[in-house]
């Protein structure tokens, strides 16, 4: 869960707890998250794209969106889907980007196992 504070998880006993992705260390406000079918974590908060990186215990720069990223989901077979408004992007082994009109405004993504959007 994204809150003011930072990052938490919320236990089956619902106690909230700080996520111990080395909060303190996430580069602004993340707006939404996902996490991958590997078990990545991923957020975004403006412009930017992060994946955590467990290996460092930091976050990592991946993207920087033209229009700012708006929402993001996990794709079922790898990696995640990102959008904005005029964008679109597959972020897994490579980034595939593909432009779409300025009138769409994603507020919300959802990838189902068909892997359509």
């Amino acid at each position: 869960m994204v809150t003011e504070d930072g990052l938490v998880y919320v236990d089956a006993d619902f106690g909230f707890h700080p996520l111990s992705l080395q909060v303190g260390a996430f580069p602004g406000k993340a707006q939404a998250l996902a996490v991958d079918k590997a078990g990545q974590v991923w957020a975004i908060n403006g412009q930017t794209v992060l994946r955590y990186d467990k290996s460092d215990r930091s976050w990592q720069h991946i993207l920087t969106a033209m229009h700012g990223t708006d929402a993001i989901a996990a794709d079922p077979a790898q990696g995640v889907w990102v959008a904005g408004r005029g964008e679109l992007f597959h972020l897994g082994e490579q980034i595939l980007h593909w432009p779409a009109p300025d009138v769409i405004s994603p507020t919300a993504l959802l990838v189902d196992e068909g892997r359509r959007i």
